[in-house]
Order: C-alpha cells, then sequence, then structure tokens
C-alpha cells in the first residue's frame, strides 16, 4: 500500500527526512493516500498518537451491526499495517509502535506477532497507534531533503489540480470537532455545508450513519481522551462538553459506549 505508485506522493513519502515529516506528508496528502480510513494526529505526553476517521462508511457500527466483517479488519489491519511497516523501513530500524484496536483479539495472533510485535492490545474504544516522540525528529539516512521538498511542492500542485476534496463525513467530522463545547444542530450543520437538512441526512444515511450519531462519536472520543489522557473527571468533561448536570453526562455517556 504505501509508498504506492503515486508519483509525487511515493516520491515524497521515500525521502521524508524523518517520521514527523513523513507522518506530517500522510496526514496533509490523506485525501489520496488514505481514502476509506484516514489518520489524524494528535500528541499526548511525549507520545504521537495516531487516531483513524471512517471517511465514507465503510467500518461502522451500523454496517457491522457490532461485529468486525472481514473487510473491515482488513482495512484496518492494512493501514496500520501500511504506516508502521513504511516507517520502519524508512528509518532502518524496528520502530516501538504500540498498537489499540476496536475489536475482540483473535484466536489466532500468530500474523500480528510477525508484522506488528508484542505491544498490542485489543478490545479498545477506538483503533489508535502510539510512539514516543522522541522518534520523531530522529534523521533518516536514506532520505533526500531535496528530493522530498521538490515532491512536497509537486504533490501540493497535484492535488490542487485534481481538486480533490474531502468525503462529506470528513467535512462533518472536521466542523464537530471544531465546536465540539457547542455542537451545531443539523440544520446550522446544513447551512455551512450548502445543502438542505434533508440532503444531508439522506446522503449521512447512504454512508450508513446520521448526524446524531457522529455528534455521538465526536463526543464520546473527545471524553475518553479527556478521562484517559488530561485525568479529567466526570463533572469536568461535562462542564467542557456543556452538559446541564454530570447525571445527564453519565446517561449519555453510556449511551454512546453502547453505539
Amino acid at each position: 500500500m504505501l509508498p504506492g505508485h503515486f508519483g509525487s506522493l511515493s516520491s515524497g513519502l521515500q525521502n521524508a527526512p524523518s517520521l514527523r515529516h513523513a507522518l506530517a506528508f500522510m496526514d496533509e496528502f490523506a485525501i489520496l493516500l488514505f481514502p476509506l480510513l484516514a489518520p489524524k494526529l494528535r500528541t499526548y505526553k511525549e507520545q504521537l498518537n495516531i487516531d483513524f476517521i471512517d471517511v465514507f462508511g465503510v467500518s461502522t457500527t451500523t454496517l457491522l451491526s457490532k461485529k468486525h466483517t472481514k473487510l473491515a479488519l482488513f482495512l484496518k489491519n492494512m493501514t496500520v499495517t501500511a504506516i508502521t511497516s513504511l516507517t520502519s523501513w524508512l528509518s532502518q530500524q524496528s520502530l516501538p509502535w504500540s498498537f489499540y484496536f476496536d475489536y475482540p483479539a483473535p484466536d489466532n495472533q500468530s500474523e500480528y506477532d510477525v508484522f506488528l510485535g508484542q505491544s498490542r492490545y485489543f478490545s479498545q474504544t477506538f483503533t489508535t497507534i502510539s510512539i514516543p516522540e522522541s522518534y520523531l525528529d530522529l534523521p533518516w539516512k536514506r532520505a533526500s531533503p531535496t528530493l522530498f521538498q521538490l515532491a512536497l511542492e509537486e504533490s501540493r500542485l497535484s492535488v490542487s489540480k485534481l481538486e480533490a476534496q474531502q468525503s462529506l463525513l470528513s467535512l462533518v467530522s472536521n466542523q464537530l470537532n471544531t465546536q465540539i463545547r457547542s455542537l451545531p444542530s443539523l440544520e446550522q450543520m446544513s447551512d455551512a455545508l450548502n445543502l438542505s437538512p434533508a440532503t444531508l441526512k439522506r446522503k449521512l444515511k447512504a454512508h450508513n450513519t446520521s448526524y446524531q450519531k457522529l455528534c455521538d462519536q465526536t463526543r464520546k472520543r473527545v471524553s475518553i481522551n479527556l478521562i484517559n489522557e488530561l485525568g479529567y473527571n466526570e463533572a469536568q468533561v461535562a462542564e467542557y462538553l456543556n452538559f446541564y448536570d454530570v447525571s445527564n453526562f453519565r446517561r449519555s455517556f453510556k449511551r454512546w459506549q453502547l453505539s
């Protein structure tokens, strides 16, 4: 899958001067490199975490009916392995990635041993991979900073000519993340996207989701990050998300956990 046959994009990946450059490059051109499951970078306590956002609704709980199909498992495993294998190859060492999967541990884990190593955890809330920030800026010997910069400029030009657009789910999710403390109504989101509420609902249904589910998923992800990473208690999370009271937040959180 990576570096693939994407012309300047592949050249950029192969000549990235460091892990930070490679991951930032993947994030910038995710619309082409990761058309179904896009990586999203965030840092926490000297760790670089990569979450994965469903771009077209191919691995939503609605489609899976609470059970991860072979297609969804393949997509997640392929994307995770592509990123970690490429970066280990470019760095010429086995990087200490940790893996958190949102599905139960498979009976046979021999392939996970070979491709991912031992630092892996199953039945997590989200699929995430993580690596210490200390590895981000180590120079990669096989890289060419000059070729990387040329590939970066050419890739930006190519993408602009393609007029490639984000998926609807990506657009909605990005809007929700930026307005997490006061989520827009369906009508407000529709106006922001220049769509009618009925059209937005119909398009989201075609992506195996709904606006309410996207709102719930966004608040669930933020809540868990606040609790696990920043040590917020329920009252603080409820206040951050502008819930009326803690009891209301608790009821909503239980509902999100089941969705």
